[in-house]
């Protein structure tokens, strides 16, 4: 007989704010960022204000609080990975286009437990020709759950997982 595993749901209050892109490579232009899920629904979930640079920064300093919804496995309980995307774009015809410059994809479910943080994160091209010269978003996130279980496992980021990696190779390698 089969038994089909049900995931565990979570509801998490969700604050995002952007603070600032800094190292932009443009003298004059109005940037602007949109936020949405990626993967089941791209919800929306807003927008920045157009501002124009200064001396190759913006700031913005927006908060957005929006309610996610997260899937846990049932055995594991590790929380399944909720992507939301940060699209900087730049206004183009005096706001009637817009160019897209770079996005961060952001992992919510990394976050959880860990309070307001504050990070840093390079943009990515949309297109392999295009180059950002590090541009670098500034963000806080802070998580906190409406319901669901209390006991769950936070998925350990890529450079967490990396640290560890090289913590075991400095202990094999002290140890021969």
């Amino acid at each position: 007989m089969d038994f089909i595993l049900k995931k565990k749901q979570f509801r998490f209050d969700v604050s995002l704010k952007v603070e600032e892109l800094s190292l932009v490579p443009f003298v004059n232009a109005v940037l602007y960022c949109k936020l949405r899920f990626i993967g089941n629904g791209k919800r929306l979930i807003g927008q920045t204000p157009g501002l124009e640079l200064q001396d190759h920064r913006v700031v913005w300093n927006k908060k957005f609080t929006f309610p996610c919804k997260m899937t846990a496995n049932s055995t594991t309980m590790e929380l399944d990975a909720t992507c939301c995307r940060i699209s900087i774009r730049r206004e183009m015809k005096g706001g009637r286009a817009h160019h897209k410059i770079g996005f961060v994809d952001l992992n919510l479910s990394e976050y959880v437990g860990s309070g307001s943080v504050s990070r840093r994160f390079l943009l990515e091209g949309y297109h392999s020709s295009n180059r950002l010269d590090n541009s670098i978003l500034k963000l806080s996130i802070g998580l906190t759950l409406v319901s669901g279980d209390v006991c769950f496992k936070v998925l350990v980021g890529w450079l967490a997982g990396w640290l560890v990696g090289c913590l075991v190779w400095l202990i094999v390698w002290l140890v021969d």
